[in-house]
């Protein structure tokens, strides 16, 4: 504050008008204030020093733009290669699937012959076993 109040019993009434001179002094100097930021503000938006930054940020913003079409690019490339990667794994594993599927029917075929046979040699021996 400007200078200090002294309120030691005085007037009231004296002391708000006092405290209405002080903030009103105060909404001056804020004004004040404001009106020299702004100044100072449309003052350095013209300056050298702001466009070289406006210029650095444009080409930061292509450097990023380029990085990131980049990056675009070699994630889709590595997604083609993953992708020729899995189908490659799953031909290898159809093809092991197909020589499974042809392994079991050939040994079903020989467990089904086999069981043919014993059977008919069961048949025999428990007609023996029958007769006897």
């Amino acid at each position: 504050m400007r200078n200090k109040l002294q309120y030691k019993g005085g007037d009231p009434r004296a002391l708000l008008e006092e405290l209405r001179q002080e903030l009103n002094h105060e909404k001056d100097l804020n004004a004040n204030l404001r009106i020299q930021l702004q100044k100072t503000q449309e003052s350095n938006s013209g300056s050298k020093e702001v466009v070289n930054l406006k210029g650095k940020i444009r080409s930061l913003e292509g450097q990023l733009k380029q990085k990131e079409a980049a990056l675009e690019m070699s994630s889709k490339s590595f997604h083609i290669k993953e992708k020729e990667d899995l189908q490659r794994k799953i031909e290898g594993l159809e093809k092991s699937l197909e020589i499974l599927n042809q392994n079991a029917a050939s040994f079903c075929g020989y467990e089904c012959l086999k069981l043919k046979e014993d059977g008919g040699n069961l048949d025999a021996e428990i007609g023996e076993e029958a007769k006897t």
